[in-house]
């Protein structure tokens, strides 16, 4: 396994040869050409708009602009159709750790969507399939996700990939400098 430093040197897999292809889509790494139809896809499931989304990755890309990826350690992939439209696309991000996870090196799938049109067609288990073999490639042997407690969609869409669920938690954030609540 690769040191965490390394981690960042992970190769361009828009190398033709390294294409998932099948009759009617094609799975690649994501480029910034991407960012809206990918962003068109995932925005119901981060919960924001498209135009939020491109924005972010524009100034992701331009504070991590050195390292060639969205940013360290986020990975991007999408299925085009023959006409190079996106119809699917998933993020994910390499950490050291997720909960229910047993290994140190784990590959976090941060979102996945599939074009209405593309789902039940095999085309989000084509592309979890290629996302796995990219993280077999790397010495990653867990990949973890998670989904709202209310997102039965995303839980069927999980379980339906080989997912099993491992805990519920509860989310919490703390805003750096704000007021602490009595």
């Amino acid at each position: 396994i690769a040191p965490v430093s390394e981690w960042h040197h992970l190769p361009n897999l828009t190398d033709p040869s390294e294409r998932t292809m099948n009759q009617s889509f094609t799975i690649r790494r994501a480029t910034p050409e991407d960012d809206a139809g990918k962003a068109a896809l995932l925005a119901t499931t981060y919960g924001t708009d498209a135009a939020t989304l491109v924005r972010e990755a524009a100034e992701i890309r331009a504070h991590w602009c050195d390292f060639g990826d969205l940013a360290p350690g986020l990975i991007a992939w999408v299925a085009v159709d023959a006409d190079n439209r996106v119809i699917a696309a998933a993020e994910a991000s390499l950490r050291l750790f997720a909960n229910g996870c047993e290994s140190l090196r784990v590959l976090f799938l941060e979102g996945i969507a599939v074009d209405p049109a593309y789902r039940k067609a095999g085309t989000g288990r084509a592309l979890m399939a290629t996302i796995e073999a990219w993280a077999t490639a790397k010495g990653i042997s867990e990949i973890a996700s998670d989904a709202l407690l209310t997102d039965e969609t995303g839980q069927d869409f999980h379980r339906a990939l080989g997912f099993i669920e491992t805990e519920r938690v509860i989310g919490y954030r703390k805003v750096i400098g704000a007021e602490t609540p009595g």
